[in-house]
């Protein structure tokens, strides 16, 4: 039995093991005596599930990495050392993560079929891919510490890099060359969190690290494969949550920490939305806009609305104790249930299906380039863990700057393209 004949018939048999266990797990979870066990079964069932599935998009994979270190690990980490059920989260995002899957099949947008300029790459674009990595690695030095400028000097030649590499790895590029860009990605980035990081943001350095490597995957089958992942997933979480701890003194530091917090916090907010069932639509449209403009400095925008995970604080830990800057990692569901209570399903299907929108017109604005793309789609984990204004604070600095340069140079291209047709006897 071939592997697409086996995934065919095992994966609706582990689809349904999965919803059905979950569900009795759900509802009757608080009233069995092994929280661990069965948060153990659901992430096992999934992770099965996960390996059998052929992820064939970098969205996919996307989900799948998301998945791993920031739900099943966290959820286990959870339940061994906090006996707290989060089941019914595991399975909103399960279920959540299938739709997007679904509807990213059914849209067919062509986003691997690039057929102009296929010419080889020429030495200019070496010379100004390699130009803008090491003015990511060296703008830190000159630029004021801790401010927009810094970090628009590394996101934005960072970003246009990324265009530029697409171009040359669509052509045909010997295998060691490939492997030598991407190691001359991993200095930049090493430089960046030797020099410059602070130690916040490890999504951000984690999405950093997997565009180069997901947008050569997509030319080449450069054997990127869950199951590695999942393998490589123990030491991978060590290096994380070195970076910000330093050291562990609790094992939660190591299984959850700041990456399965979100978990910890939308589990607040779910019981304090059954205590206090108001809906806070203006708040709501607020984030709504922040999704989208949360990238506008405050100088420029006085009245912009502040994000939900700071002004959560106060409603369910209170601020007393936490320093003014502190905020929460809400989680997609758990910034609705904050929000909405019992009506967030309403603003989950509307951020979802915007960001399904925004995701179609960036396949039609990309230019055939798939570089835009990536960054959207890997930018999505951001929104997972923190909602919408993290996600808005992070995704446009490299959005943009990628859309801008594609379209840039597939003018360039096809005016070449005119100019060859018009000189040909």
């Amino acid at each position: 039995m071939n592997k697409k004949k086996t995934e065919t018939i095992i994966k609706p048999i582990l689809t349904f093991a999965l919803y059905s266990v979950g569900v009795v797990l759900s509802v009757f979870g608080e009233n069995i005596d092994s929280i661990e066990g069965s948060t153990i079964i659901v992430a096992l069932l999934h992770t099965v599930r996960l390996l059998v599935q052929d992820h064939k998009t970098i969205l996919g994979f996307t989900l799948g990495v998301s998945s791993i270190f920031l739900y099943n690990i966290p959820s286990i980490g959870i339940a061994v050392t906090s006996k707290i059920n989060v089941i019914p989260i595991l399975l909103g995002f399960y279920a959540l993560s299938d739709l997007i899957a679904y509807a990213a099949r059914k849209s067919k947008i062509p986003i691997r079929k690039m057929n102009f300029g296929l010419e080889r790459p020429k030495d200019g674009d070496y010379i100004l891919w390699v130009s803008l990595l090491i003015w990511c690695s060296a703008s830190g030095f000159f630029m004021p510490p801790d401010s927009l400028s810094r970090a628009l000097s590394f996101t934005i030649p960072y970003s246009l890099s990324l265009v530029i590499f697409e171009k040359i790895i669509r052509a045909d590029l010997a295998k060691y060359r490939q492997l030598l860009m991407l190691l001359l990605y991993a200095l930049t980035l090493a430089t960046h969190i030797i020099f410059f990081w602070s130690g916040y943001g490890r999504l951000v350095i984690a999405s950093l690290i997997m565009m180069p490597i997901f947008l050569l995957q997509s030319y080449r089958d450069i054997g990127l494969r869950l199951w590695k992942v999942i393998l490589l997933s123990p030491p991978l979480l060590y290096l994380a949550q070195m970076s910000r701890y330093g050291e562990f003194t609790r094992p939660e530091e190591y299984l959850v920490g700041s990456n399965g917090h979100h978990l910890i916090v939308t589990k607040e907010a779910i019981a304090i939305s059954s205590i206090d069932p108001r809906t806070d639509w203006s708040g709501f449209f607020d984030q709504y806009i922040l999704l989208f403009l949360n990238w506008l400095p405050r100088e420029l925008w006085p009245n912009k609305p502040l994000g939900a995970g700071w002004l959560s604080v106060e409603k369910i830990y209170g601020r007393e104790g936490y320093g003014d800057g502190f905020s929460l990692s809400l989680g997609f569901i758990g910034e609705q249930y904050y929000l909405l209570s019992s009506y967030f399903f309403v603003g989950v299907i509307i951020v979802i299906t915007s960001l399904a929108c925004i995701r179609a017109v960036i396949s039609k604005i990309s230019c055939g380039f798939l570089a835009p793309i990536i960054v959207f789609d890997v930018s999505l984990i951001s929104y997972i863990w923190g909602g919408s204004a993290t996600f808005g604070s992070r995704v446009w600095f490299l959005l943009f700057p990628a859309l801008f340069f594609a379209f840039s140079l597939r003018l360039r291209l096809t005016s070449h393209v005119i100019q060859a047709i018009h000189i040909k006897p």
